[in-house]
């Protein structure tokens, strides 16, 4: 036997088997483990397999040839990856092809970013796919060498046998050990050569791609050297007009096929993601009908909602239309013409939305918008048609700049009722100005040649338009739903909604109105390519530092250090809220008790957020402590009242001999306590006035709590009538007008006693207990008017 060989180009994996990646493409399952007679220590040499044992480790190595084997004929993760690289070579082809067509017409900065994100997303897949097919080949690596030791072991065990003359069957055993290495090798080898075989066409794309992407960079830098440049010939000149018309003849059917080529490999690479695209409009579709059902039930009683509730008559459209957000995640890297299709389908939906929301003097800007988008896909699938598209532009600029001059030159806004004149009537007259400005130079450029410039600044203002149509009909949705859901469970069974529920929609109605003009400004500075210069100023700007000594200080340090600062405030007003509103009142606490909790949070977040923000200013946390533990050594000699009131706070919030609410009694004054603060605590008086008593006086003198443990709170009245007056008669009397006071609390009963026996008179006390803390005085008048009325009644006459 000869197989050493055989496997002789293998030896020098034996040194890799334990250290290759375990990595696997889908379908691919990792062999079973072999025997530690058939698997050696990668530095040692193969020995043969003792007699006794051959027949024990041949069961061994059975089942791990076995494992194996199963890996091997299990292909469906190179099936897999076959054809993938075979779709996305189909594509990549028809895509370059566009793209050359796109390149060579000089297209816009808007169209080049596109291209380039595109083609930076097929480099990423391709470059997955590549990590998938090397690890695939990496584990070929090391099952090959683990069959050439064991080729090696079996057959020097082979030699061996034949020598010490076993019985026949033990060799026959050997020798189909052998024969199913030499099986599953040749299988080995057959993979192996499919795997080099792919990783070459995975690393030939990845050649074209990186080509491409090199093309689309000089293409950029290219557009961005020529933007202030006149470069093409003016429109009137017969060059552009002949060019114009050889494009049409002989290159649409050349233009228009990769991109259809293209779209349908797309279609069979990415089929899944059309699949789930719809499954989010059916979600979303089930929840807009089921909103409906509730909303139709309030329509009635709340007429202000039937506006909002419009945006629900067409629930296909809305579910279509909000699931739109979802597209930029879930069809990246899509042709060109696939966008197009996309935007001209949810075109439909969104105007048909629009048309039930704006009032009706706005139909004219959103048709003429409607008609503007169809025409720029056009010109848009047409972009490597140079001439094509550039007479096309001209038209639409045309078109364009005749229907701003009739929107701002005539009675088309000007007649709008002063009503309806709100903030939105205002920006799109601003804007429409302003465009009508910027769509003339658009014009005027690609006119006279300066064709990169013309582009950038049409596109800019007419995408724009488009994005903002969309932001405000998305708008427009979220707040009929959000109005809406304020009023329908779960959102209504809310406290918070329950008590404020016209500030929690327009709080929320002006957030995400900052957020649409945010992706809006956002979307204009990408579009006129000023993200990446603007960025860079601003990044200059906010590093430019400022040094004094050894210290350093930058504009965007303080800058974080205020804005997290101010955030920590908003988050801890926001959770007292919630916890005032919503939480509070569905646990029982005792009284002060949540004032003290609130009060607590709102410090832990102030601290948190003040040692984040000095980190944040690029402090480093350890020195700052050591400075702070400095100071604050310092602060205890000199600010020693103002900690002691601090942590006298702290003691009222924790043990609460004091509490909010309670009505307190502190030297010649008392009141109810208002707030206990950091400092100083504020109590109210019956009269009216404030008193701010610092907290370390509510600690450390005497403080007589009213309402400690309860709101009792004990009235006596004395009384004194002349001698000869039945004492009983008149202890049932003072009873009874103490029982007919409705404030009086029957528990524990008022008393009338007998306190004190004069030679011309006699004195009474009237006792009695109310719970209405905070009208004491004014029960105590009553029942004083009550017993003079009664003794005036009975005749009995008082000293």
């Amino acid at each position: 036997m000869r197989r050493l060989d055989k496997w002789g180009w293998t030896a020098g994996a034996l040194f890799l088997v334990g250290s290759t990646s375990r990595a696997q493409l889908p379908g691919f399952s990792v062999p079973a483990t072999p025997s530690p007679a058939a698997v050696a220590a990668p530095s040692a040499l193969p020995t043969p397999v003792p007699i006794p044992e051959v027949v024990a480790q041949a069961e061994s190595a059975s089942l791990s040839l076995h494992g194996i084997d199963t890996d091997v004929s299990n292909n469906q993760g190179m099936t897999s990856a076959t054809q993938q690289i075979a779709i996305l070579t189909r594509e990549i082809v028809a895509r370059i092809d566009d793209t050359q067509k796109v390149l060579s017409a000089r297209p816009s900065l808007d169209t080049l970013r596109g291209i380039s994100t595109d083609w930076l997303e097929q480099s990423s897949n391709l470059t997955q796919l590549s990590r998938s097919i090397s690890a695939r080949a990496d584990e070929l690596d090391r099952q090959i060498a683990l069959l050439a030791r064991m080729d090696l072991t079996w057959d020097q065990t082979f030699q061996t046998a034949k020598k010490a003359s076993v019985p026949a069957n033990i060799l026959q055993r050997i020798q189909k050990i052998t024969d199913d290495i030499d099986r599953v090798g040749g299988k080995l080898g057959m993979r192996q050569s499919e795997v080099l075989e792919l990783q070459s066409k995975v690393l030939e794309q990845q050649a074209r791609v990186a080509s491409v992407l090199l093309s689309v960079r000089q293409a950029r830098d290219d557009a961005y050297s020529r933007l202030f440049l006149q470069d093409s010939a003016p429109l009137w000149s017969l060059s552009v007009l002949a060019g114009a018309g050889r494009e049409v003849v002989g290159q649409t059917d050349n233009t228009f096929t990769p991109q259809f080529v293209a779209v349908g490999a797309y279609f069979v690479r990415c089929t899944s993601r059309f699949f789930w695209f719809g499954i989010v409009w059916l979600l979303l579709t089930l929840g807009v009908f089921r909103v409906r059902r509730q909303v139709q039930r309030l329509r009635d009683t709340e007429p202000a909602i039937e506006r909002a509730a419009r945006v629900l008559d067409s629930p296909l459209a809305t579910a279509f239309v909000l699931s739109l957000g979802a597209a930029p995640y879930l069809f990246q890297q899509a042709p060109r013409l696939l966008w197009a299709a996309i935007g001209a389908v949810a075109l439909i939906p969104t105007v048909f939305i629009l048309h039930r929301l704006v009032e009706r003097h706005l139909f004219s800007i959103l048709n003429a918008l409607v008609l503007c988008y169809c025409f720029d896909q056009i010109r848009s699938v047409a972009a490597s048609l140079q001439s094509v598209s550039r007479l096309l532009f001209v038209a639409e600029m045309l078109g364009v700049i005749g229907f701003l001059v009739y929107l701002t030159k005539t009675a088309q806004l000007s007649e709008v009722p002063n009503a309806l004149r709100d903030r939105f009537w205002r920006m799109t007259r601003s804007g429409a100005q302003v465009a009508l400005v910027a769509f003339t130079g658009a014009l005027i450029g690609n006119l006279v040649g300066f064709v990169s410039l013309a582009n950038l600044v049409g596109d800019a203002c007419l995408k724009s338009a488009y994005f903002a149509v969309f932001l405000y009909a998305v708008l427009r949705i979220t707040d009929a739903l959000l109005s809406i859901g304020l009023r329908i469970r779960p959102l209504r069974l809310l406290r918070i909604v329950q008590g404020h529920r016209d500030q929690v929609y327009q709080r929320l109605k002006r957030f995400f109105e900052w957020v649409a003009v945010g992706l809006w400004a956002l979307r204009l500075m990408a579009l006129l390519s000023l993200t990446t210069p603007l960025a860079e100023f601003a990044k200059s700007v906010l590093d430019a530092t400022l040094k004094v000594g050894n210290a350093s200080l930058s504009l965007g340090r303080v800058l974080a250090f205020v804005i997290t600062v101010w955030a920590a405030f908003q988050l801890s007003r926001i959770v007292r809220f919630l916890l005032d509103e919503d939480v509070y009142p569905r646990v029982s606490l005792a009284r002060g008790l949540p004032y003290a909790i609130s009060t607590m949070l709102h410090y832990v977040i102030l601290l948190v957020g003040f040692f984040v923000a000095v980190a944040a200013m690029g402090f480093d946390l350890t020195k700052f402590t050591i400075l702070a533990g400095a100071f604050g050594v310092g602060l205890g000699f000199g600010m020693q009242n103002i900690v002691n009131n601090f942590v006298s706070g702290l003691i009222l919030l924790f043990e609460r001999p004091v509490k909010v609410g309670d009505v307190i009694q502190f030297g010649e004054s008392s009141g109810t306590v208002e707030s206990i603060g950091i400092r100083a605590s504020i109590i109210r008086t019956n009269s009216g006035s404030e008193i701010i008593v610092p907290n370390g006086a509510l600690i450390s003198e005497r403080v007589t709590n009213w309402t400690f443990s309860n709101n009792l709170r004990n009235l006596v009245i004395p009384v004194t009538v002349i001698s000869g007056t039945d004492p009983k008669l008149l202890i049932d009397l003072l009873d009874r007008v103490a029982s007919a006071h409705p404030l009086v609390v029957r528990e524990p009963p008022p008393q009338a006693l007998f306190v004190k026996l004069g030679p011309a008179t006699l004195d009474f006390e009237m006792r009695a207990w109310t719970e209405s803390i905070g009208h004491w005085e004014q029960i105590r008048s009553d029942l004083a008017v009550a017993i003079i009325t009664a003794l005036a009644d009975e005749h009995i006459g008082m000293s």
